[in-house]
């Protein structure tokens, strides 16, 4: 709240509360209007994907996969209680999620999370300095994996997301991004080729994020109308975190990213863009 000095636990929780709630739309105010559309770079899919209503079995099934040592969320459900009730709220959940895929409108209590400021580094009073951890109800949490695991194999079935990005998706780290990158810089050296490298990190990239433009791509992904609407309910501001949805819509959300280039090959890694070019070492020396 400006340079205004808080002591108190609850001046200190609102002041942070206000502060995370507000540096993404003042960020995304700050961002210039491109001349380009935003889904220019876009190829449209030629397939469609429908969200299903999971069966008891399958919320069965992640009831009991619960990590018990996980925190709750706002509504104070605890991981243990849901994984020991499991047989028993089962066919209650399926028959809520059933309900909120059909009506595609997302509960607003599961929008809500526990936030957690987590220093990083710098001075401790500047709150620029401070991550928030988002923890989401467990029942959000498991209703978020259902539909996260249909759309991510969606999009991997049809080759939908971007070779270039390793952030989010299994089988692919940070370790995966540099070992491809590396390789081709050793590469280009061995060819007697320069190589032009620039690091690209997006500041609160998951918080400045435009709804318009994340629902037209995800429209021309091939995500029908019920799907549409489903994640227009969902999403607040940027998209959610705490939960399985948000990386991906966010992987989504950059997915074309790479299009645009014409010259450079690039490497992505969530919120982080390596650029690659090359040039002829002999051109280059004269």
């Amino acid at each position: 709240m400006g340079e205004e000095t808080v002591s108190t636990p609850k001046d200190i929780a609102e002041t942070f509360n206000h502060h995370f709630a507000s540096v993404g739309k003042k960020l995304a105010f700050d961002i210039p209007l491109s001349a380009v559309e935003p889904d220019v770079y876009v190829v449209p899919a030629e397939t469609t994907f429908s969200i299903e209503s999971p069966n008891i079995n399958a919320v069965y099934r992640k009831l009991k996969t619960l990590n018990i040592g996980k925190a709750a969320g706002l509504d104070r459900i605890p991981c243990k209680l849901l994984k020991i009730a499991a047989e028993v709220v089962a066919p209650s959940l399926t028959h809520i999620f059933d309900k909120i895929i059909c009506t595609s409108i997302f509960p607003n209590e599961w929008k809500l999370a526990r936030v957690t400021p987590i220093y990083k580094k710098g001075k401790k009073d500047d709150m620029d300095n401070y991550r928030p951890i988002s923890v989401i109800s467990v029942v959000a949490k498991i209703f978020e994996k259902l539909i996260f695991e249909q759309l991510y194999e969606y999009l991997n079935n049809n080759n939908l997301i971007t070779a270039s990005q390793s952030g989010f998706r299994s089988l692919h780290s940070t370790l995966t991004a540099l070992i491809e990158a590396t390789d081709k810089w050793s590469i280009n050296i061995d060819n007697k080729l320069l190589n032009g490298v620039i690091f690209i990190d997006l500041k609160k990239a998951f918080d400045t994020i435009d709804h318009a433009i994340l629902l037209r791509k995800l429209q021309m992904y091939g995500v029908d109308q019920n799907g549409i609407k489903f994640f227009e309910s969902q999403l607040t501001y940027g998209v959610p975190q705490g939960g399985d949805l948000g990386p991906l819509l966010f992987l989504i959300y950059i997915n074309d990213l790479t299009n645009c280039l014409e010259t450079a090959t690039p490497r992505m890694f969530a919120t982080t863009l390596i650029l690659l070019s090359q040039q002829n070492l002999l051109q280059s020396s004269n």
